[in-house]
């Protein structure tokens, strides 16, 4: 059975699930329309979808996979900002944003099946942290962002500059990331410090889950 006509037996035994998904998809196009004619460098893949708010602003590229869903619940907005022409936002297929906002001068790199709440992504420190910060000639630091697939950010979570977030992992609420996240954990707190390794049955039942779904990563 493929993914549309899976889509039609559930909306049909779910008629508001059904009226959401023709809204969102309707949305979704409607957003795509406007983007790819306002800013040339936006991108997005099939299935695009779209509750709330999403705004796109600054002259780099963003560019979205397949299947993207983007709400807002209770935060109503999801923001990808780019401040330089160099600066480059791609998020892969099947990732859900859910109020997160992300600012990028270089590059943020978000994978597949991502997760994210009202969370805060940043490739880059906005201004310099030494006391000549009102000199527009003081450079700012800049590092590349990575979010590997699979990978759950929770409420209010916050990931800094040079971060890479390894496969599987989740970020809790709360949490400032500054370091590397390796794959298979669970980071939390302030600087974000891993409370938990998944065991190998536990990242096992992940890989049958996505078996099942048709989607095999490489681990």
């Amino acid at each position: 059975m493929n993914t549309n006509t899976s889509r039609l037996i559930k909306g049909i035994r779910d008629p508001r699930a059904g009226v959401y998904y023709i809204k969102s998809r309707i949305k979704g196009e409607w957003y795509k329309y406007i983007y790819s004619r306002r800013a040339s460098r936006f991108s997005c893949g099939r299935n695009f979808r779209v509750r709330d708010r999403f705004l796109v602003w600054g002259p780099g590229r963003c560019e979205l996979g397949d299947d993207v869903i983007v709400e807002g619940g209770p935060f109503k907005i999801n923001t990808l900002y780019t401040y330089t022409e160099q600066a480059v936002i791609r998020v892969g297929s099947h990732t859900f944003l859910n109020g997160v906002r992300i600012g990028c001068r270089r590059s943020v790199e978000i994978g597949k099946w991502c997760i994210f709440a009202d969370a805060r992504i940043t490739d880059n420190d906005a201004h310099s942290v030494y006391p000549d910060r009102w000199d527009p000639d003081t450079p700012v630091d800049t590092r590349p962002v990575v979010i590997e697939d699979n990978v759950w950010v929770c409420l209010a979570a916050i990931i800094l500059k040079g971060v890479k977030i390894g496969f599987n992992s989740v970020v809790a609420a709360g949490a400032v990331v500054t370091n590397d996240v390796p794959p298979n954990c669970v980071v939390a707190g302030n600087p974000a410090r891993i409370v938990k390794r998944f065991t190998p049955d536990e990242i096992k039942r992940g890989e049958l889950l996505f078996e099942r779904y048709g989607s095999r990563y490489s681990y």
